[in-house]
């Protein structure tokens, strides 16, 4: 037997087979966290380069698009509106195909 036809065995038909290839070839979200300094930005850009997928980092997405409530002096750092980061980044994530890069990922609506 080749492995179409185990397939189809396996999963209940044809139209189930085409189900599982369809979610396959949607494009997933990839996020990478860490400790500031460790490379996660590098990292990003590169499998960005690498696969065509479109790098949010969100340390700048926060400066560019105003997803703020100020400047805390005392960390020198913008204070992250948690809403207005998941707001705007929602469609975008929906579409699939994005590397994301930040500290942490608790913010991070599961879904």
């Amino acid at each position: 037997r080749n492995v179409c036809s185990t397939f189809r065995a396996c999963v209940g038909g044809e139209r189930a087979r085409l189900r599982v290839l369809g979610s396959m070839s949607r494009k997933v979200n990839v996020l990478i966290t860490g400790t500031p300094g460790t490379g996660k930005t590098s990292l990003a850009s590169i499998l960005a380069q690498k696969t065509g997928f479109n790098h949010i980092e969100i340390g700048k997405f926060v400066k560019d698009y105003n997803l703020h409530d100020g400047w805390d002096a005392d960390l020198s750092c913008y204070i992250l509106n948690e809403d207005k980061v998941c707001d705007y980044l929602e469609e975008r994530m929906g579409k699939g195909g994005n590397i994301v890069d930040h500290h942490g990922c608790d913010f991070f609506p599961e879904r």
